[in-house]
């Protein structure tokens, strides 16, 4: 029971990690994130 206790909930833990990291549009907007850094430190 114990095992049970450790094992079944960091498997469901992995497991909503991969859905939300699946949904995840980094790749995506990563572009438009560094235009944005680079404008504030030009203006800083």
């Amino acid at each position: 029971m114990i095992q049970a206790l450790f094992l079944y909930p960091s498997i469901i833990i992995s497991a909503i990690n991969i859905v939300i990291s699946c949904f995840y549009d980094l790749d995506k907007r990563y572009p438009s994130i560094i235009e944005d850094l680079k404008k504030r430190g030009e203006k800083a």
